[in-house]
């Protein structure tokens, strides 16, 4: 069963931290599996630091959540370093014809001097080959994928590290599966400072209606001193842009500014909002967090 509609603004609850292996575990994304006795379960994937600075993909399974473990997989996770797992749903098509439904996004970036990040699919979370996802490559790298897979054809979003004559940026594009242009995203802030970062960690509801993101944010409406990252939603048109005349709301207000609030998204029924945070003050340690809808 599915919550209210997105008529009124989002308000969730107090976060509860969910408890998992790894070091600043980030990337938060669930999905619904079949379980014992024909019970659903949920599946949670995240990335963590497992005794390097590189990033591994982890999953674990709920609820309660179990403690998590890193996904067991050469192909997932290498000798780089992986981030922005995103499990489609076990019936959703993938996007690389011959594999099977439920496939695994996820961005690697590649080892050696002037390595770019790419964005790869998988055959499956603990997968036997995966292949890099060409169709989304640009000019600088992409990664942090986002898939409206309740639409056909799937939209894209993701981030794009775009490189011309006077540098390199990052920004948020999207793109139809069938199309060969991007469109880059201009999301406006509550006090109107624009959506800017390396990487803005995008997710989508499945009809591709709502964007969550996270970007960098200050309280006091100093675009150029922004440094806390901050989580938002903004709801989007047909074409995959931000609705005219429409600011991006902040998921969890009424936290502290220095709080760090990260990499969004929520559960298949919409009725729970999973992120990253340093809350606890006692420690600031990064930690998964969920949060029930209101």
């Amino acid at each position: 069963m599915r919550c209210a509609g997105r008529g009124r603004a989002l308000s969730f609850g107090t976060p509860t931290a969910i408890e998992v292996e790894g070091t600043a575990p980030a990337f938060p994304r669930v999905r619904e599996e079949p379980g014992d006795e024909g019970e659903a379960t949920q599946r949670l994937v995240y990335v963590a630091a497992f005794g390097s600075d590189d990033t591994q993909i982890a999953t674990a399974t709920g609820r309660p959540w179990t403690a998590g473990e890193v996904v067991a997989s050469a192909s997932v996770n290498s000798t780089d370093s992986e981030s922005g797992p995103l499990l489609l749903p076990v019936d959703a098509l993938s996007p690389r014809d011959g594999l099977p439904r439920g496939s695994l996004l996820f961005d690697r970036l590649l080892a050696g001097p002037g390595s770019l990040p790419s964005l790869f699919v998988a055959d499956a979370l603990e997968a036997t080959h995966a292949d890099a996802f060409d169709a989304l490559y640009l000019d600088g790298g992409s990664y942090s994928v986002a898939v409206a897979h309740g639409v056909r054809p799937y939209r894209y979003w993701f981030m794009n590290k775009h490189q011309d004559a006077s540098g390199t940026t990052s920004r948020l594009v999207t793109k139809l599966a069938e199309a060969s242009e991007v469109q880059v995203l201009d999301i406006v802030l509550p006090g109107d400072c624009p959506a800017k970062g390396d990487d803005l960690a995008p997710w989508v509801t499945p009809d591709g209606g709502v964007l969550f993101f996270q970007a960098p944010y200050s309280a006091r409406g100093d675009c150029a001193q922004a440094s806390v990252l901050r989580s938002f939603y903004v709801e989007l048109g047909a074409d995959g842009l931000p609705v005219e005349g429409q600011k991006a709301r902040m998921l969890l207000s009424g936290l502290k500014p220095e709080i760090a609030v990260m990499t969004p998204s929520l559960s298949p029924d919409e009725c729970t909002l999973y992120l990253a945070s340093d809350l606890n003050l006692a420690d600031r340690r990064q930690r998964l967090y969920s949060a029930t809808r209101r």
